[in-house]
């Protein structure tokens, strides 16, 4: 069995399935934003455990365990088009590449989530600056720095990713002519979950 015929869907069962996919994603969302509401600033149970399993905005959360299965999914989904394209006769090499390098990074972004990694460094990026003492180039950009530790150490990376992914679906756009209604709605969801991810981290 080839590559291909098992990243293949025929087009037109693909274009049932990735919008049932996107509103259940949708749905997903609104029943969280609805349990957020009600548990948790509602106090419907005023008990601490079940209001901190309803936060959105907590790392311990409903919410972050969706988020990281989002993000894992993205990845499978993006590294499945990266066979396809190393199937297809005619693509280019760095296409390939691209993908792959998308999924991997939808992959860690789902880790990431999952284990507050950017928190994690953040907080020890801002504790050796401090031992570093208040001289230091770390414990300087710090203080000016008017949000969180951790985006001093990945939101350059993060950035730059994210613009190159920018240009490269641009280019993919172009480069194709036109979009089936299934690959727009992979668009549409893709985006969204960065969205939503970026929001989170």
């Amino acid at each position: 069995m080839s590559d291909s015929s098992l990243v293949t869907i025929p087009v037109g069962k693909s274009n049932k399935i990735i919008p049932k996919v996107f509103w259940f994603w949708v749905t997903a969302e609104v029943v969280l934003f609805c349990l957020d509401v009600v548990f948790n600033y509602g106090k419907l149970i005023d008990v601490g455990a079940i209001r901190r399993m309803c936060n959105m905005a907590r790392e311990d959360g409903i919410g972050t365990w969706v988020s990281s299965l989002q993000m894992l999914f993205v990845g499978v989904t993006v590294w499945l088009i990266g066979l396809r394209y190393a199937a297809a006769s005619g693509e280019p090499a760095w296409k390939v590449r691209m993908w792959k390098f998308l999924a991997c990074f939808f992959a860690y972004l789902a880790t990431d989530d999952a284990a507050s990694i950017h928190e994690r460094m953040g907080t020890t990026f801002e504790k050796l600056a401090k031992r570093g003492g208040s001289g230091g180039w770390a414990s300087e950009i710090l203080a000016a720095f008017p949000s969180y530790p951790w985006q001093v150490l990945f939101m350059p990376i993060f950035g730059t990713i994210a613009l190159f992914m920018a240009a490269f679906l641009v280019l993919e756009i172009i480069s194709r002519g036109r979009y089936s209604f299934g690959e727009l709605w992979r668009e549409i969801w893709t985006t969204a979950v960065v969205a939503r991810g970026a929001g989170r981290l």
